[in-house]
């Protein structure tokens, strides 16, 4: 089985609480951690869920997953100078399972 991580360097943490093309339809508060599970605003069909936690070094993590079962994972960092639109390889995960994929900034 293929599996994909995204990682997503930018404030796309806010896109869980602010999506323009789902409906929140539940929420979630648990320590720092703050997410929901949204629907497409068209079909009523789960979209994604997802749940964020800031960090007092200025890191927010997200970590969601959508309708294909994909996992999502931002890190967006204020700090961070990226421009938006660029690609940043990365590799996630413990080896020998490393998940590669590259993605872009919002």
């Amino acid at each position: 089985m293929t599996r994909n991580a995204f990682l997503v360097v930018s404030a796309l943490a806010a896109c869980f609480a602010t999506n323009a093309f789902a409906a929140e339809v539940g929420s979630i508060k648990i320590g720092h951690w703050d997410g929901g599970a949204f629907t497409d605003d068209k079909t009523g069909a789960f979209s994604h869920c997802g749940a964020t936690a800031g960090y007092v070094n200025g890191f927010s993590l997200t970590l969601g997953q959508n309708a294909e079962r994909t996992w999502l994972i931002a890190i967006a960092n204020s700090n961070w100078n990226l421009t938006p639109g660029e690609t940043y390889p990365f590799d996630l995960g413990p080896p020998p399972e490393k998940w590669s994929d590259l993605k872009y900034v919002f």
